[in-house]
């Protein structure tokens, strides 16, 4: 499969969209590439194709507007657009929407009504749904709390990714299942391989913290640079502390260089990590920037960044 770090064109997003998109937080679009033209070509899109194809990109401007994916954060357009979507057909839509109220409603009787709907849209060519009833079980959203009935549902959807990583989340913690942790390393080390960014993330944060796993900084590299590749902002945040802390092979530029991307990935604390690099030199004077500093210091706090050294006195 193709990869794809960064969009350039309508194209490179509806593929990422379509093949790699799950999983995926942060997307990112290269200078020339202007996401408010994005959203007119996919109207005008919307306008000139058929039903299926419309409906792919209602569901694609739902996830630009949502406040998950970061691009252009406006929740009642999000909320408009997957509706649109959701009356098309679109299931993806559909399980969205539901996904929504289950995890905001707190009236019972809603929950439930939505948890229903959600397992009469799931077929064998839904795995993501079946994922999201799993979820449900896991977290008593819309039904009881059940570890047991949430493991069956991922096992259900284990040809997609995210279901794939709770699998091996469940063994690896003995939720519902007797643990193993072999094989929950393994299947959460496949969901990481097939384009997870989150299991990047866990297994990353696992190995280099020693939590249920031998300590070792070099795996976890290996994963936080697999998550880089994907976009994730905090995945590259993670690899410049372990740069700062040469725990890798240690250049000032190559810490200097995981912090930027992290901040332009839209990561806070790597965007306040980045500013302090540039307000302190790291890397030599060359790196010294403080009007850029202050800038990227504000973008973080603006992002909910809460610096814990700010209050000490």
């Amino acid at each position: 499969m193709k990869k794809i770090n960064v969009c350039h064109n309508i194209e490179e997003y509806i593929y990422l969209r379509e093949k790699a998109f799950f999983g995926i937080k942060e997307i990112v679009f290269d200078k020339s590439f202007k996401k408010e033209k994005m959203v007119k070509i996919l109207l005008k899109e919307i306008e000139e194709n058929n039903d299926d194809l419309s409906s792919n990109m209602m569901l694609a401007l739902g996830d630009m507007y949502s406040k998950d994916f970061k691009i252009l954060y406006d929740e009642k357009k999000s909320l408009f657009w997957y509706k649109k979507a959701a009356k098309k057909g679109n299931l993806r839509a559909k399980s969205s929407l539901l996904m929504k109220t289950l995890m905001a409603n707190n009236n019972k009787e809603k929950s439930v009504k939505a948890f229903n709907k959600l397992k009469a849209i799931a077929n064998k060519d839904t795995p993501y749904i079946y994922c999201n009833i799993g979820y449900c079980y896991s977290f008593g959203y819309g039904v009881e709390k059940d570890l047991v009935k949430a493991y069956e549902y991922y096992e259900l959807s284990s040809s997609y990714r995210v279901a794939l990583f709770n699998m091996g989340l469940f063994l690896f913690q003995g939720n519902g299942v007797e643990v193993d942790r072999k094989r929950g390393l393994k299947l959460m080390d496949k969901a990481a391989k097939d384009g997870y960014a989150y299991a990047c993330l866990y297994l990353g944060q696992k190995y280099e913290k020693g939590a249920g796993v031998n300590r070792d900084a070099m795996k976890a590299y290996y994963y936080y640079k697999l998550g880089a590749r994907l976009g994730n902002g905090e995945c590259m945040c993670n690899i410049g502390h372990l740069a700062f802390k040469d725990e890798i092979p240690y250049s000032p530029d190559k810490t200097y260089y995981w912090f930027r991307r992290s901040a332009h990935a839209g990561y806070p604390k790597g965007q306040h990590l980045y500013g302090l690099l540039l307000i302190w030199g790291v890397g030599g004077d060359k790196h010294i920037n403080r009007k850029k500093g202050e800038y990227w210091l504000k973008q973080a706090e603006k992002n909910g960044y809460v610096d814990p050294d700010k209050n000490k006195k």
